[in-house]
């Protein structure tokens, strides 16, 4: 039996490194997507990630695609892009600025609102689930009780619970009107 391609952006951050291992770990054929200037850079900081599950010696499991996110073709070919929609089984999108404090703010909104979008219009027309991961911030000043299906519309304390809100709201506008499969994970302090 073949394994099912994976695609995970945001690979080497804290959640997406676990995922990795997961996806490693269950039997998956690990795509990442990494914004590297070359791949030997690129394998050595997959490597150290792969060090902290012990799963350094899996590193030739795992495809490396160049690319970033943040870019509309994601910096790659349009053979790349073809090979995605083709291949892929489904996309774990972990990819995020999750600075409270930016410099530049325009930089959270194309991490967390635009490399979004840029996924879902990559998977338009085709059958990949898409799930991406949120953040519990995306309650705002909001006190009590919120479930996850609640988006709701309180004051936002800075621009990466503005950004991760706007996007997890286009994602599920995508997934109301059937325009893309999948899952929100909302995960909160880790």
């Amino acid at each position: 039996m073949e394994k099912r391609s994976l695609l995970i952006t945001g690979g080497t951050g804290i959640l997406g490194s676990w995922v990795l291992g997961k996806a490693l770990e269950r039997g998956y054929a690990p795509v990442v997507l990494m914004r590297d200037a070359d791949m030997d850079h690129a394998r050595e900081r997959l490597r150290a990630v792969l060090a902290l599950p012990g799963c350094e010696d899996r590193l030739d499991e795992i495809k490396i695609v160049l690319g970033d996110t943040c870019k509309s073709d994601f910096g790659v070919s349009e053979a790349q892009l073809q090979d995605f929609r083709e291949n892929l089984d489904l996309v774990i999108h972990c990819a995020a600025s999750i600075s409270f404090n930016p410099k530049k703010d325009f930089e959270l909104q194309s991490a967390n609102v635009d490399g979004l979008r840029y996924m879902m219009n990559l998977l338009e027309d085709t059958e990949i689930p898409l799930y991406h991961v949120s953040t519990a911030y995306v309650a705002g000043s909001h006190h009590g009780r919120t479930m996850e299906s609640d988006l709701l519309d309180t004051q936002c304390k800075n621009t990466y619970e503005r950004t991760k809100r706007e996007a997890e709201g286009i994602f599920r506008d995508a997934l109301e009107s059937g325009r893309t499969r999948g899952a929100v994970f909302r995960p909160s302090i880790i």
